[in-house]
């Protein structure tokens, strides 16, 4: 059983890349999914569910204040 995760769309495919990468700098473990443009990051263990998402959120919007041309919905 995969432990739980967030999925995330991002508007820009080629950005995939570069959020995968800032998500694993950061000991937060994510994948790319076979869609170009999707990655599943797992939720941090040890924390409450809703805290988890809220960190992973939190990083999210670091990301996108980096990169203001590129959507990330939350799947």
């Amino acid at each position: 059983m995969r432990p739980m995760e967030i999925l995330l769309r991002l508007s820009e495919g080629q950005a995939t890349d570069d959020l995968l990468d800032f998500f694993q700098r950061r000991e937060m473990p994510a994948r790319r999914l076979e869609e170009e443009d999707c990655l599943a990051v797992e939720l941090p263990a040890g924390l409450q569910e809703r805290h988890a998402r809220q960190e992973i959120e939190l990083l999210l919007r670091v990301w996108q204040l980096m990169h203001p041309n590129v959507a990330v919905d939350v799947l």
